[in-house]
């Protein structure tokens, strides 16, 4: 990013994603006893951005949120302080944001979330379709070529973040392409899924 600032709508982003089942793990009595990586690095760079913000009221809501005591502590400690820290970052983002533009902006899915894993098993299951299909709508030079724009997208999809534009640019074509081709067969409805749940996750 080009500044802390431009952090701010991917930070609020990631926040929104954390429940209390995922952003750690739990004692035998259901209380937090170890943060998740993905938590840790979120309230690092959560915490720089409050630095920057500054002693004020914004800046002060999200380092109350950062200093609540959550190891030992259950759901309503939690969400008292994810409330906390987000509301203080969509109200940085408004008064120090930057639009950002379409092109550049980041969709953050995290290693190994849920989302992830989804958007990978449904890339997955269209290339391996795409391969067997015996009446494939085009000849084998198409079917290479829609192999290799998915194979793309599915190696972005591996990154914990991933540029919107750059995603569109390698997979879009190819699924837009096999859902207009097998309109009407299985292999239409995997690529019109796949571009439905990307949409669901906010790439385009």
């Amino acid at each position: 990013m080009a500044n802390d600032f431009a952090m701010l709508p991917e930070l609020i982003e990631q926040g929104d994603k954390f429940t209390y089942a995922n952003f750690s793990s739990k004692s035998q009595h259901g209380y937090t006893n170890a943060f998740s990586e993905d938590w840790l690095v979120w309230t690092h760079h959560v915490s720089i951005v409050a630095k920057k913000v500054g002693d004020s009221v914004i800046g002060n809501s999200i380092e109350r949120g950062l200093d609540m005591m959550l190891i030992g502590y259950g759901q309503p400690e939690f969400d008292s302080s994810k409330a906390l820290i987000v509301s203080g970052l969509r109200a940085a983002n408004r008064v120090f944001g930057q639009q950002i533009p379409a092109s550049d902006r980041v969709v953050s899915l995290g290693h190994n979330s849920p989302e992830q894993t989804e958007a990978l098993a449904r890339v997955d299951e269209l290339i391996q379709a795409v391969e067997q299909a015996n009446e494939f709508p085009g000849d084998a030079d198409d079917k290479e070529l829609m192999v290799a724009e998915l194979s793309a997208g599915r190696r972005l999809l591996q990154a914990a973040n991933v540029r919107a534009a750059a995603l569109r640019e390698t997979i879009q074509p190819a699924l837009k392409w096999i859902a207009e081709k097998s309109a009407g067969a299985a292999l239409g409805k995997l690529a019109g899924d796949l571009m439905e749940y990307l949409i669901h996750l906010k790439f385009w």
